[in-house]
């Protein structure tokens, strides 16, 4: 089922692309939605906080930390621009 949400059907690159695009774009919302709450959005972090957690994060108005909380952007160890805060 995952090989069908990335790539339907087809050969057609632009189509191929259009789909990827509009899949990006609704999950993009998921976190736009909490960055446009009207009401303050509090995170509670605990344990690890890496990848799309730190996006999540990032798009709350308040960040509450247990002592165990760590946080990992492990695009910077391969050389790639994090993306973290750009909502």
């Amino acid at each position: 089922m995952a090989s069908y949400i990335l790539q339907p059907p087809g050969t057609d690159v632009a189509r191929i692309s259009w789909h990827l695009r509009d899949l990006i774009t609704r999950y993009q919302e998921t976190f736009n939605v909490i960055e446009k709450c009207t009401k303050p959005v509090i995170a509670a972090i605990h344990g690890g906080c890496i990848g799309g957690g730190m996006a999540l994060i990032t798009a709350c108005d308040i960040r509450y930390c247990a002592q165990d909380a760590f946080f990992q952007v492990k695009e910077v160890d391969v050389g790639l621009a994090a993306d973290v805060g750009t909502l």
